[in-house]
């Protein structure tokens, strides 16, 4: 019995990944995490990509295979063995998330995305339901695997999304919001100190209502900066737990809001609590995407009455 439950267990993961696989090339669209100062990211279409060939396996485990660029040399290697340590952890926490049942497979391919290999090249994969994901490094000015890691978490929040497939787009600024504030709850300030937030992007803008309609691109700095701030105010100043967010799927933020709370049209309240803390018309350089909590109290309780309140968290292991 052992073994026939096994062969089905197999059976079904070749038959996800074979769906996953059929999706990623039917879709064909680069899905990507973009520094603000490196919007463009190179795309090839050959296995690896050739900026990421010749490419060596550092190691596999239930769920990943990590390789890294040849041209990264010992650095690579050991960027590749912190990831290769903490991959089934996150990929634990991230299915735990998104209540994720059925297994996925990757493969993590650490690639000199940036010039300085520095850490702003981002990360990207060919398509939502792509498993291929392609991460930059960070060897100067100091090597730190933790922003690999970072960009792992980014790039593989999108594909438990397209599997979940009830509404986060990864290719739209709902789906590209969360897959940023997951990356940042894993590692919290690793991204941010690198200049990746872009909450700053939607303060400074005339502030359209992105919760209502989601942007078809995940490549918006003021779209971005929407989504990853209201997911924040779910989170932090309303007191939601990332699971019940993640769960809460729906084609707009408005209608996650509705799925969590049972109301309606939540911007006009979210924008005046901004408004306090950032005067509309008043430049900010705010460095983070969480701002959050801001005056606090009322809120919270509020969201604990209904029983929303914030469940235990994973600490990030930093």
């Amino acid at each position: 019995m052992h073994n026939i439950i096994r062969r089905n267990q197999r059976g079904r993961r070749v038959g996800l990944q074979r769906r996953l696989a059929r999706k990623a090339t039917l879709q064909g669209n680069l899905r990507i995490l973009a520094h603000p100062s490196h919007p463009q990211i190179r795309r090839a279409a050959s296995r690896f990509d050739p900026l990421a060939t010749p490419a060596t396996l550092a190691g596999s485990t239930k769920h990943f295979h990590v390789f890294y660029a040849e041209r990264l040399g010992h650095s690579g290697a050991s960027v590749a063995e912190a990831v290769l340590k903490n991959c089934e952890r996150d990929y634990q926490k991230l299915a735990e998330v998104f209540a994720q049942q059925e297994p996925l497979q990757f493969n993590i391919i650490i690639a000199p995305l940036s010039e300085q290999m520095d850490g702003t090249g981002g990360a990207y994969h060919h398509s939502c339901f792509a498993t291929d994901l392609y991460c930059d490094v960070q060897l100067t000015p100091t090597i730190d695997p933790d922003v690999t890691n970072a960009l792992v978490i980014a790039e593989e929040v999108e594909v438990f999304e397209a599997v979940q497939g009830r509404g986060w787009d990864c290719g739209g600024s709902n789906g590209e919001g969360l897959s940023r504030v997951l990356a940042q709850e894993l590692y919290p300030n690793v991204l941010e100190n690198l200049g990746y937030s872009s909450a700053a992007s939607w303060l400074n803008s005339r502030r359209p209502n992105l919760v209502r309609r989601t942007l078809p691109s995940d490549r918006s700095a003021v779209g971005n900066g929407c989504a990853v701030l209201f997911l924040n105010y779910l989170h932090v100043q309303l007191g939601f737990s990332c699971d019940k967010i993640s769960q809460a799927a729906a084609p707009t933020l408005a209608g996650t809001y509705k799925a969590l709370t049972g109301k309606k049209a939540p911007f006009a309240e979210f924008a005046a609590l901004l408004e306090k803390k950032f005067p509309r018309g008043q430049h900010t350089d705010l460095a983070t995407d969480n701002p959050f909590p801001i005056n606090a109290a009322p809120a919270l309780a509020a969201a604990e009455e209904k029983g929303g309140g914030k469940s235990k968290e994973p600490s990030s292991g930093k």
